[in-house]
């Protein structure tokens, strides 16, 4: 049990100093349909990639080109710009070269929906040039979702999907292709494919096709050498899943475990075979309905391989970071939101300064679709630290959090933000049973009488659900 999770906090907050490490980016109301596909780090400065979530048309008066976002150190913005016209949309940043940057994104055109596209940016100039272009087209289908794969011998890969205009992640189907270095675009496959995932192999010696039960090998010229079948019941995957070679002949991945007492974010070191030698699930409580889904542009940011950073959305009103060891051991884990709607879309990790989740928030019960999405990225510190209040902040930092974790024969909920004596804790087993509820948190709990191991509490203000999370008693 020592890789669930052991700890909660529920967080929302502004961060306006550069001093700290954690801040919150919601500060571009509408009135377009925005959400952020990628955050890059250069030289002081995050550089966020946002496009338009509307499913309709490009040449819709509401259809606007990606902009891109420049915050200081403090989550504080520095600058903003179109890229492109009607009907670009860029997904991922290549690189930043002083003040250049080169992205990969996906035009819609009356002849081809799905057009791949390289482009420079310059920064200093304002002048973006398209360095090539890909036909992707099938049907009616756009482009949905590009991610950078680094493969072996310096070689850029990118996989994405393209799926009809009208629907989320259903009936999307996959392609990869390659860069080279002049950014000509080729594909090492004649075919789509439909549900898998490309990487390199578990032994970095070529490259591998798989989805939960199979996986093909491939060696670097893409000559097919074998195939692997193994049924991993109560996973499912699907069109976000994230794989990537980790230690020596295994592969990590993030799948949904939706079978089993604990449901959720899975995170498995898995060998050549597809067997799971390695596992952490990231659950907020045993009970919960919440579905667990996974970000459309990688929930995993490996920093080494002994720092793993990832997130995945639980319901639309929260989300979890957490960051893992090389064993698989969870250093530390929040839950944050339950205040509004959030879809986060991926995660980006920095050397020694913590982590960015990204994607879009709206209030609850609004209507998708209608200019009511903004652009949201939280960034938390090495620790995990999150954005706290200061005398300068203009917003509340909430917080709830169980202590000590683990602990022996009592229980205390640090609260800020709220009155603790407002509250209530229901604490529930790992067969998901409601062992006892009290109200008012202000003084700590006596738990003499519960056995070592693994308990879920929930904390509610009348009954409106304020927070999930676990405590380990020893």
């Amino acid at each position: 049990m020592k890789n669930l999770l052991l700890i909660f906090t529920l967080a929302f907050g502004w961060s306006l100093t550069s001093s700290q490490s954690s801040f919150i980016i919601a500060d571009v109301p509408g009135p377009d349909i925005s959400s952020i596909s990628d955050i890059q780090y250069f030289e002081g400065r995050y550089y966020c990639l946002s496009n338009n979530t509307e499913p309709i048309s490009p040449f819709s008066l509401y259809r606007t080109s990606s902009i891109l976002f420049v915050y200081d150190e403090a989550g504080q913005l520095v600058n903003q710009t179109s890229l492109g016209t009607y009907g670009y949309q860029y997904f991922q940043i290549i690189s930043i070269k002083g003040d250049k940057i080169k992205m990969i994104g996906g035009i819609e055109s009356d002849s081809c929906g799905a057009t791949l596209v390289i482009s420079d940016y310059t920064i200093s100039s304002g002048t973006l040039v398209d360095l090539t272009k890909y036909n992707v087209c099938i049907e009616d289908r756009i482009i949905k979702r590009i991610n950078l794969i680094k493969g072996l011998d310096n070689r850029i890969f990118f996989e994405g999907d393209v799926g009809a205009r009208l629907s989320n992640d259903w009936g999307n189907m996959i392609f990869v292709v390659e860069m080279d270095t002049l950014f000509n675009l080729t594909s090492p496959f004649e075919d789509l494919f439909g549900g898998m995932h490309f990487a390199v192999d578990f032994s970095e010696k070529g490259y591998v096709l798989l989805d939960t039960y199979f996986c093909w090998f491939y060696d670097r010229n893409f000559n097919l050498r074998k195939q692997r079948y193994n049924i991993l019941d109560d996973y499912k995957s699907d069109q976000n899943t994230f794989h990537q070679p980790f230690g020596h002949k295994y592969m990590l991945d993030q799948v949904n475990k939706d079978k089993g007492e604990l449901t959720g974010q899975a995170i498995r070191l898995v060998d050549s075979n597809l067997y799971v030698k390695k596992l952490a699930v990231i659950s907020p409580v045993i009970g919960e309905s919440k579905i667990m889904t996974l970000p459309r542009f990688g929930g995993v940011d490996i920093l080494n391989e002994n720092t793993i950073w990832t997130t995945a959305n639980y319901g639309s009103s929260y989300f979890s970071i957490t960051k893992l060891d090389a064993d698989l051991n969870i250093i530390c884990n929040h839950f944050i939101g339950f205040d509004m709607d959030y879809r986060i879309n991926g995660i980006t990790a920095f050397k020694d300064n913590g982590a960015i989740v990204f994607g879009w928030r709206m209030g609850q019960f609004e209507d998708h679709f209608y200019g009511k999405e903004d652009i949201y990225a939280y960034k938390v510190g090495e620790n995990c630290e999150l954005v706290t209040s200061t005398e300068d902040s203009k917003e509340i930092s909430f917080s709830i959090s169980a202590y000590p974790n683990p602990g022996l024969n009592n229980l205390t909920f640090s609260v800020s933000g709220f009155d603790p004596a407002t509250l209530r804790v229901e604490m529930i087993n790992e067969l998901g049973q409601l062992l006892f509820q009290t109200s008012d948190l202000s003084n700590n709990i006596q738990v003499p009488e519960m056995a070592s191991g693994q308990y879920f509490y929930r904390i509610l203000q009348n009954e409106k659900l304020l927070g999930v999370g676990s405590w380990v008693k020893q």
